[in-house]
């Protein structure tokens, strides 16, 4: 008999379906979460991935020295989430990601400061992680609208690989002094149409304190370039200069064609022509249906749960 009561149904568990314990991490899994752990190192220091995965530095340096056995799946699991690091899915070299890689290159050697303004779905978000994934001196902030200016200041670090302690003006002062001392830095700020005006506004701050020097790329959707344009119309404080920096242009990325969707799909293990066509035809311009095209594919194909009488 089912319980009743809402504790009772909270902790009820089927006895007709077969369930297994909390799922372990394979090696293969760990062993990819490490490459990517290693990588970052080289390019940084263990102590900055640590900070940026929001772990000790010894917990790092034990991982990439293969001493897994004191290092619990949860872990690895907080590592993995905190880099962004992604198990079951590859990346394909699609002209989006080549386009965005390109003007993050750009920004950066020429210290620019660029606005890249497009529908979502585009692919400009993994673009940027690829890029800065694989070049130094990268900070790739993924906004968000609940943001205080702290909050905001407290994540520039962070991507920085620099530990986010103080007062807003302390965090700050230490993440212009990481600047200055940096070769070619970019700070991409990502989903920026997010963001509240005042921190929207230090945008102005970092581009004048650093012009010709930090090459940054202010990205999201279509209403991050709509929201600009209303405010230089309404005369807002700070719109008609930021877009003066920006060289009073926006950037959109190519529209997304067969060949970008067909190598995705080839890329994470669906290859069949028919499958390929049907999600070109549906995905609406759009890679996230790519995405879950492809995992629903996966899904079909795996055992279900059984059940027992």
């Amino acid at each position: 008999m089912v319980p009743q009561s809402a504790e009772a149904v909270a902790k009820y568990k089927d006895p007709r379906v077969k369930t297994k314990n909390k799922s372990r991490i394979s090696n293969a899994a760990k062993s990819t979460i490490v490459n990517e752990v290693a990588k970052a190192a080289n390019l940084t220091s263990q102590r900055s991935v640590a900070i940026k995965a929001m772990v000790s530095t010894a917990t790092i340096s034990q991982m990439i020295a293969g001493n897994w056995g004191m290092i619990s799946d949860d872990m690895f699991r907080k590592v993995q989430g905190n880099l962004s690091i992604e198990l079951d899915w590859k990346i394909a070299m699609t002209e989006n990601l080549n386009e965005a890689y390109r003007y993050c290159h750009a920004a950066r050697m020429q210290g620019l400061a660029l606005l890249i303004s497009d529908n979502a779905g585009k692919g400009k978000s993994n673009a940027y992680k690829f890029y800065a994934r694989r070049n130094e001196n990268v900070m790739h902030v993924e906004c968000k609208a609940s943001w205080t200016k702290k909050t905001f200041v407290r994540h520039l670090l962070l991507a920085m690989g620099v530990q986010p302690i103080g007062t807003t003006e302390q965090m700050l002062e230490k993440w212009n002094d990481q600047i200055i001392r940096w070769a070619k830095p970019l700070l991409i700020l990502d989903q920026a149409d997010k963001l509240k005006d005042p921190q929207l506004d230090m945008f102005m701050e970092f581009y004048n304190d650093h012009e010709g020097h930090l090459g940054i790329i202010l990205s999201g959707v279509q209403a991050l370039r709509k929201r600009i344009e209303r405010g230089i119309q309404h005369s807002k404080t700070g719109y008609d200069e930021l877009y003066s920096r920006v060289g009073r242009r926006h950037i959109e990325l190519d529209p997304i064609n067969r060949d970008d969707v067909a190598a995705i799909c080839c890329a994470n293990g669906v290859d069949d022509e028919e499958d390929i066509t049907f999600i070109y035809d549906t995905f609406g311009g759009d890679f996230r249906r790519v995405r879950r095209e492809i995992k629903r594919i996966h899904l079909a194909r795996q055992e279900q749960p059984e059940l027992s009488e």
